[in-house]
């Protein structure tokens, strides 16, 4: 089952004391079920916000008001509501009007058969609680069918207004982005919002009387009828109102030539009502020499300015585009560096680990000799002198070894085997050493006597040494 969409009823109010109650309860009495009720007091003076918190103690409606009560216009007021409400559509009910019982839900019905149409208004019922020749009635029963309608498109369109601001109900999404408020003096704030909405979609209006309409004396609608001045300073309000804040080209140029028009007839008027004439222009006051051609150089320049700021838009998305281009570029670059550090880090490793094993057995002899050294210095029968040319023997001794060790096991020793590999290193060089000495002894006559031949031999011992660092005895035979 689909969820009905959220309507939001507004309700400004100011100093509507007699009112004000039927319109409450015209809200809160609808068949359609989904809805809300926002009431905002304008800094009313009577008793008005006293029924408003009468209602909203029962939780039935939501009350607003401005800042220290203040009375800042219709426009203002509304605004207010909207951006409270959270409806998908708003509907408008002024305080001193009421609804039928089945409006809303006429309405939402034929909104969404009309996916197109971003407004819905009503025919009215009118209610006189003053005289008036005004036909009202008729005025805003303008149809007798269910009309789907482009307002910007119509006969009328800025001529007059036909829709009553209490029978609307249009798209929340549509009137939160428009800018429609302004602290005006006069009348037509309405006809203003209608006007703005209607350069985004179609508009709907169904002929049923879903909303009473109430006409009194002191409606801002009265004291706009009965002084024609007034009358036409509100006409001349909404045209520079609406100038101000339109972004239609059709619009502006309607307000320019509505404008020029209304600027004389206020001026005639003012002749009328000091017992004067005066003179009109055999041409439209808006089309006279300087003031058309001055009009024609702003909407040229009007157009150049437009012209201008679409180009540099175009500009502007096109850099954004190559920015986001150069971006991805260089966001690629960098991970293909961090892949590259990756592989180097990776190779710097292994590079590592090869040098040291390298290294390791590349410098085994020198180790071997260093380790010699050591031992012959902690000797102290032996000079330093002595203990570094032997060391030096050493380590060439120690290097024929290791070459003699790898051409026989096709590598050079592993970590685990240096100690022995020391200790019988050094132990084949002292046995080498001894038996020079020895050679040199025999040479001199120390070899063999009439007894038999003397043979000397030199162990390594950790005993007493003699002076070439290990223990000698001598064998006779």
């Amino acid at each position: 089952m689909n969820l009905k969409p959220l309507v939001s009823i507004i309700i400004p109010c100011f100093n509507a004391e007699k009112y004000l109650e039927t319109a409450l309860q015209s809200a809160l009495n609808q068949t359609y079920p989904h809805l809300e009720v926002i009431a905002i007091d304008d800094g009313s003076t009577d008793s008005s916000l006293g029924i408003l918190r009468k209602y909203q103690e029962t939780g039935e409606i939501t009350v607003l008001t401005h800042p220290n009560n203040e009375n800042r216009g219709v426009g203002y007021t509304r605004r207010l509501g909207i951006n409270y409400s959270n409806g998908e559509y708003i509907a408008f009910l002024d305080a001193d009007d009421y609804f039928d019982l089945h409006k809303l839900e006429t309405q939402i019905e034929l909104l969404e058969k009309h996916p197109k149409s971003i407004l819905c208004h009503t025919g009215i019922v009118l209610i006189k609680d003053a005289h008036t020749q005004n036909d009202f009635e008729n005025w805003f029963n303008w149809h007798k069918e269910v009309n789907e309608y482009r307002l910007c498109e119509s006969a009328y369109f800025l001529n007059a207004n036909f829709i009553c601001n209490s029978s609307v109900v249009v798209k929340s999404e549509i009137l939160k982005k428009t800018s429609f408020e302004s602290k005006q003096l006069f009348q037509f704030e309405d006809w203003v919002t209608w006007s703005l909405v209607s350069e985004h979609g179609f508009f709907l209006f169904t002929p049923q009387p879903l909303t009473y309409y109430r006409f009194h004396s002191n409606s801002a609608t009265s004291s706009v009828i009965k002084n024609e001045l007034v009358n036409l300073y509100s006409y001349l309000e909404f045209y520079l109102t609406l100038l101000s804040k339109t972004s239609s080209t059709k619009i502006s140029q309607t307000c320019l030539d509505q404008t020029y028009p209304l600027l004389n007839q206020i001026c005639n008027q003012y002749a009328t009502c000091t017992g004067g004439t005066l003179h009109t222009p055999s041409k439209p006051f808006a089309e006279t020499g300087d003031l058309q051609l001055e009009k024609h150089k702003l909407l040229t320049e009007v157009t150049q300015m437009q012209s201008q700021l679409e180009c540099m838009s175009t500009q502007l998305a096109d850099k954004e585009t190559s920015f986001s281009e150069q971006g991805q570029r260089i966001a690629s670059q960098e991970q293909q560096i961090a892949e590259l550090n990756h592989q180097v880090a990776c190779s710097d490793k292994v590079l590592q680990e090869v040098l040291n094993s390298l290294s390791w057995k590349l410098t085994a002899p020198l180790r071997l000799g260093l380790s010699f050294l050591v031992s012959c210095n902690n000797a102290t029968v032996v000079p330093v002198s002595q203990s570094i040319k032997r060391s030096a023997k050493f380590l060439c001794f120690a290097i024929s070894q290791m070459k003699t060790y790898y051409r026989d096991h096709g590598h050079l020793p592993k970590l685990s085997e240096l100690p022995t590999r020391i200790k019988s290193t050094t132990a084949a060089f002292l046995n080498a050493q001894t038996q020079r000495q020895m050679q040199a002894l025999t040479s001199t006559k120390v070899g063999t006597d009439d007894k038999g031949s003397t043979d000397v031999v030199a162990t390594p011992s950790e005993g007493s040494h003699g002076k070439n660092g290990c223990k000698t005895s001598v064998r006779r035979t």
